[in-house]
């Protein structure tokens, strides 16, 4: 009597190993794509409100404001009236000889800070000393402010300045240029907050750009306003020194340092009327 091998029935095709296999390589392939539409869905439904987010973000301070780009900020038109009261230590507030809001190109008054002309300015008439020790190029002796009074608390958010005299390299160089800047804010009979930021100076052949003023008692990340003040004091108390240039357009000649400091721009930037 013989015996012979059972007769195993083969399996239905779809559950055959590679067809296992295929099936779960085109299933991946296809949440795959499924993933990439929804996506791009949802980019697409999410692109028009991209301008909320960005103002959103903005107004809670995840970006902080700069000179180059002060993020929604609106700069206050410092010669228009009814806006502040200008006063300095030193100096003319404006030009003598105009009542004009808009001064002279090359003045050296208050309201030249206020022009956004780089080769004008504010100048003190603190004069620094006639040294040929050109390596003190830091003094620390002067008293030099300017003050502004707004004719309602503002909400400041940013200040800028241009250091020096910008109307050529050769300008630059020769006159003064502001070291240190003590900023002053307070409202009222409050106490004022005090704080004090370093500027930088540049070589030859270059010129300074705007440089942002470190302020006292700014708002916490999570406060979503910035208190508001109703007076701005700079003070200058140290400078960088001027040199003496070689000018090439007027050689023989040395054209020497002028041992005055200008300030040449300020721009103070408050947050928009809700």
């Amino acid at each position: 009597m013989t015996s012979s091998a059972p007769n195993i029935p083969r399996p239905p095709w779809y559950r055959r190993r590679w067809v296992t296999a295929a099936l779960k390589v085109v299933a991946k392939a296809l949440a795959t794509l499924l993933i990439t539409l929804l996506g791009a869905v949802a980019a697409i439904a999410i692109a028009p409100l991209t301008p909320w987010f960005d103002r959103a973000l903005s107004q809670w301070k995840y970006v902080d404001p700069t000179c180059a780009d002060p993020q929604g900020l609106t700069m206050l038109n410092l010669r228009k009236e009814g806006v502040a009261t200008v006063t300095v230590s030193t100096g003319e507030v404006r030009p003598k000889d105009s009542q004009s809001d808009i001064p002279a190109y090359d003045g050296q008054t208050a309201m030249h800070s206020f022009d956004g002309r780089p080769g004008s300015g504010w100048v003190p008439t603190t004069a620094s000393p006639d040294s040929e020790d050109f390596s003190l190029d830091a003094l620390g002796s002067f008293d030099d402010s300017i003050t502004l009074d707004f004719d309602s608390p503002q909400q400041i958010a940013l200040v800028c300045v241009l250091n020096g005299n910008g109307a050529s390299w050769i300008s630059y160089m020769r006159a003064d240029r502001v070291r240190t800047v003590e900023v002053s804010l307070s409202l009222g009979d409050r106490k004022p907050l005090t704080s004090r930021t370093s500027l930088r100076t540049l070589p030859e052949y270059e010129i300074q750009t705007r440089q942002k003023l470190e302020l006292p008692g700014s708002a916490p990340v999570w406060q979503k306003n910035e208190p508001s003040y109703d007076r701005l004091k700079l003070t200058l108390p140290e400078r960088w020194m001027g040199i003496a240039v070689d000018d090439p357009h007027t050689i023989p000649t040395i054209d020497l340092p002028t041992h005055q400091v200008m300030l040449a721009e300020v721009e103070v930037w408050v947050h928009a009327e809700q």
